[in-house]
């Protein structure tokens, strides 16, 4: 079975990286992704490479044998 969720959102840039304010965050996800992150995909040194934050509003879940609305903000289908 098939599964696909579409889903609309803003998204937040958080700054660089690097930035003193990201660090704590940035700990976060280089251990989260760390099998990822230290292949040599990530230019920390880059000043375009920012920390992005994505707010999901609302989205559709559906497969073979349902649709489902979610509502992000209100966390609820």
């Amino acid at each position: 079975m098939k599964a696909y969720i579409n889903a609309h959102g803003a998204g937040e840039n958080l700054g660089h990286v690097l930035a003193e304010e990201n660090a704590v965050m940035m700990a976060k996800l280089r251990e989260a992704f760390s099998m990822w992150y230290t292949g040599g995909h990530v230019n920390e040194n880059d000043p375009n490479t920012c920390l992005l934050r994505i707010r999901l509003t609302d989205g559709l879940f559906s497969n073979d044998m349902q649709q489902t609305n979610i509502d992000f903000v209100k966390q609820s289908v």
